[in-house]
């Protein structure tokens, strides 16, 4: 029954972030073909479907990238290094948002065995989550550290922090779920967490969110 309600979470999800463009790609041809238009009024709408087709494509492409995601390639990875990239290739958003970073990482290399460019997509999305949610004097923390598992063998230890309102606890155990999201329809496909949870599986890790 779980499996049947996430297909059907998965379902509705997909319907409900393709519908909405594919309504205004369907709208538009109708509305040009009412009555003659100027070649500004022409140019405008199939901005427009262009757009809009383009959000699809985009959707469609995120589905693939879930549902067949690449095997990782392991190497070994500084992640002390990777966190800092990924804070400087996000630069800009920051900047333009007023939003402060700090990246708390051992001065030492955090050597593991990893694919470091699923890592970074790992990274950009939890950046991501809270770029959305932030407003000026925002604070992002970012923690990462060498740490003890529960089975004795050695790990590392990363932590995201924001200072944004929380999640509520009714939806805080559905997060990693395919398709859901909090975001207005247009800002974002609910895949981010799904596919970030994802790789931390195939990496052997963990990814826990609280509140």
């Amino acid at each position: 029954s779980e499996r049947l309600a996430s297909v059907g979470h998965l379902a509705a999800g997909l319907a409900h972030e393709i519908g909405t463009p594919l309504s205004i790609v369907r709208g538009r041809p109708e509305y040009l073909l009412r009555r003659p238009r100027s070649n500004e009024e022409l140019t405008g709408n199939l901005e427009v479907i262009r757009s809009q087709s383009d959000r699809i494509t985009a959707i469609v492409r995120q589905l693939l990238e879930f549902s067949r995601r690449r095997e990782p390639m392991f190497r070994s990875v500084d992640l002390s290094e990777l966190i800092n990239h990924v804070g400087y290739l996000l630069e800009h958003q920051l900047f333009d948002k007023s939003l402060k970073v700090e990246i708390h990482v051992s001065p030492k290399p955090l050597l593991i065995q990893a694919d470091p460019d699923l890592l970074q997509q790992v990274f950009i999305n939890l950046f991501a989550n809270s770029l959305h949610v932030l407003g000026p004097e925002g604070v992002i923390k970012i923690r990462a550290s060498y740490a003890p598992f529960i089975d004795g063998q050695g790990g590392v230890r990363i932590v995201f922090e924001d200072n944004g309102i929380g999640i509520v606890p009714e939806i805080i155990d559905h997060v990693f779920d395919p398709f859901f999201t909090t975001k207005d329809v247009g800002e974002g496909a609910g895949l981010g967490l799904a596919v970030t949870y994802g790789i931390i599986k195939e990496h052997g890790g963990e990814i826990t969110v609280e509140s």
